[in-house]
């Protein structure tokens, strides 16, 4: 069954599954690409921005998304850390 995601974009970090299930769960975590340490929340941006008047990557368009939540797709590691 399709599931709708949630309209975002994981930016630098990316869920790690766990277990190589291909679902979410409760205590997801996620991976920097140049970490090796797991976190619990990763940097997502709204897609499409919250309005016009804001750039995709700025900070009013960008919030801390728990690791267990989806969204839409996933972009290139764009800084070495999260902010």
């Amino acid at each position: 069954m399709f599931e709708l995601r949630t309209p975002c974009i994981w930016i630098g970090t990316k869920p790690v599954l766990l277990q190589d299930v291909n679902h979410y769960m409760p205590g997801t975590k996620c991976r920097n690409w140049h970490s090796t340490e797991p976190y619990d929340t990763g940097m997502a941006i709204n897609f499409p921005p919250i309005n016009d008047t804001v750039g995709l990557f700025s900070t009013d368009n960008s919030f801390k998304r728990p690791c267990s939540k989806k969204c839409r797709m996933l972009c290139i590691q764009i800084s070495p850390k999260d902010p």
